[in-house]
């Protein structure tokens, strides 16, 4: 069978590509329904949980003000704020999730050629720290209890290892047999997902419940997926392979005791699953034929294409419970922005904070409360970004 995938993800093509190079090699079959249980995983203390560098705060002004700052770098605009939540021992970071309480998780450089997950609370980064033997770390969910999950990696041919941060790192451990892990969302009862390497070295999306790992197989034909987001109901939804017309391609799944095909895009082959807010409503991106690709967002048993910024492709990344979908979308010019899409529209979020100096090139959250989180550069560095509407409450800090 001949394998076709495309991660829309910018940031995971080279994990993807891991993954298909491991199939090819190990010749795995296809994949099944859901399997059983594993056992609780181990648990291991990781270093670090110091604050790192000074970063940005909460920040009052009215438009066209500067507004008050303690740390970091921030701008005020009619609509929105934005902070620079700066880095841990190097000079960059980038976001990947955010919290209805402004918390934000992602990975920073750490000095000494190390990333590290990282949490930051309204007040400071705090570098979360890596499990033991594995040098790197990346945080990339976070719910509204401020628990985080992530990887621990180590050398590229040494599986990652997925952790769960609640006033430490725990080990979350793999399916029965596997070598490794890694957990991308969880919901606030403690839910995680992600994807774990089973004991035949097949990379398949699981959900862990209570510490117990359950492996949620493939569509048909398929032998690999990813668990990628979860709601509070459970609902959880990512990628998988598929056969199609003799050839295993990538669709969108969302899994509710079953695992279901979502699709593409019309014109399209292949497609991935990114979040799902508490009304079941899916954000993602899937291609729609050629080179180009689109952000879409799946309700009412269907894919609503979101447009771009002028340019081919759109990846879309997050979404609340409003259904404000945040990704990021090529312009007219070939450049990557970061945007926002609500009310039908899709908004350069580089627009909301003209002569900041920040040029946003990537959303990956927004929570209830309007805040987006994600990635762009300030003074020739990339840095996390918290964005914050002029509207919204005060962070709340913990």
């Amino acid at each position: 069978m001949k394998l076709t995938a495309l991660v829309f993800d910018r940031q995971r093509v080279a994990m993807t590509a891991a993954i298909l190079a491991a199939i090819a090699l190990s010749g795995c079959g296809g994949g099944g329904g859901g399997g059983g249980s594993s056992t609780p995983p181990s648990t291991a203390t990781g270093g670090g949980g110091s604050t790192g560098s000074t970063t940005g705060s909460s920040t009052t002004g009215s438009a066209g003000g500067a507004g008050s700052t303690t740390g970091g770098t921030s701008t005020v605009t009619a609509s929105y704020s934005i902070i620079d939540l700066g880095a841990l021992g190097g000079g960059q970071s980038s976001a990947r999730g955010v919290n209805v309480l402004g918390q934000v998780v992602g990975s920073s450089d750490a000095g000494g050629g190390a990333a590290h997950a990282f949490f930051y609370n309204g007040v400071g980064m705090r570098d979360l720290g890596t499990l033991p033997s594995y040098p790197q770390s990346s945080a990339n969910g976070v719910n509204d209890s401020g628990q985080a999950v992530g990887n621990a990696t180590a050398d590229p041919a040494i599986p990652a290892h997925a952790f769960l941060y609640n006033a430490g790192l725990q080990d979350l451990g793999s399916l029965p047999g596997g070598t490794g892990a890694s957990a991308n969302d969880i919901n606030l009862s403690g839910q995680i997902v992600g994807y774990a390497i089973g004991g035949d070295g097949a990379f398949h999306a699981f959900l862990s419940t209570g510490g117990a790992m359950q492996d949620l197989g493939t569509l048909p034909g398929g032998t690999f997926s990813e668990a990628l987001g979860i709601n509070a109901s459970g609902a959880v939804v990512g990628y998988s392979g598929t056969a199609t017309n003799g050839n295993e391609v990538q669709h969108a799944f969302l899994y509710n005791g079953a695992m279901r095909d979502l699709g593409t895009l019309p014109g399209g082959v292949t497609s991935d699953a990114q979040r799902i807010n508490v009304s079941g409503s899916i954000v993602g991106s899937s291609d729609i034929g050629g080179d180009a690709s689109h952000a879409y967002v799946y309700s009412g048993g269907a894919m609503h294409d979101l447009g771009t910024l002028g340019g081919p492709s759109s990846f879309g990344y997050g979404i609340n419970g409003s259904g404000w979908v945040v990704g990021s979308a090529d312009t007219a010019s070939g450049a990557e922005h970061a945007f926002l899409y609500k009310n039908g529209q899709m908004i350069d979020l580089n627009s909301l904070i003209p002569s900041s100096g920040w040029v946003l090139t990537e959303a990956r959250g927004v929570n209830d409360r309007g805040q987006i989180a994600g990635t762009g550069t300030l003074g020739g560095k990339t840095r996390a970004f918290l964005m914050t509407p002029a509207s919204a409450a005060q962070i709340v800090r913990r």
